[in-house]
């Protein structure tokens, strides 16, 4: 990264490492990383965000290679989540056809879901996908889900593995 800008919190239930700037030209970068310390829950996670490209990344050899240096430091798990969008608003029907064009890209079958005219969010399993959740006698590990923002018109799409962990 290029024209790096670094921040630091540090507070008694909580570590907050932020790092920003250029990864190459037009293509802004983001690193969070947090630990966290409630009594006896002890979690550290890194937020990688790329933002602003239209580049295609490997993103199988991108994760194994996060994994592969977080694994130094103990079991790590990977919450994988990627967001984009469309100029506009799109109609409900658009929008469930991308979402299920998207579970038959991923091999995957919906195990639930909340679809409204406002918002799609449905969870699913493939086979395809290692990594799990396992809840109320349910197993996923995709998540996919739209939203309209007028404010930015703009359709949000975010696809999340095992789930979505961002705000939407």
């Amino acid at each position: 990264m290029k024209e790096t800008n670094i921040s630091k919190e540090e507070r008694k239930e909580f570590n907050l490492i932020t790092l920003t700037g250029i990864i190459q030209e037009g293509i802004h970068g983001t690193i969070i990383i947090q630990s966290s310390r409630y009594g006896d829950f002890r979690e550290s996670s890194m937020v990688i965000d790329i933002i602003g490209t239209t580049e295609e990344y490997d993103i199988a050899r991108l994760c194994d290679k996060i994994r592969g240096v977080l694994n130094t430091y103990g079991d790590a798990k990977l919450n994988i989540n990627l967001a984009g969008y469309y100029d506009g608003p799109l109609e409900n029907k658009e929008l469930k056809e991308k979402v299920n064009k998207a579970f038959q890209k991923a091999g995957a079958k919906k195990v639930e879901g909340i679809e409204d005219d406002e918002l799609i969010s449905i969870t699913g399993y493939t086979p395809k996908i290692e990594e799990n959740i396992k809840y109320c006698g349910k197993t996923a590990n995709i998540n996919i889900a739209t939203r309209f923002n007028s404010y930015e018109n703009k359709t949000y799409i975010w696809i999340g593995t095992p789930l979505i962990v961002l705000e939407y």
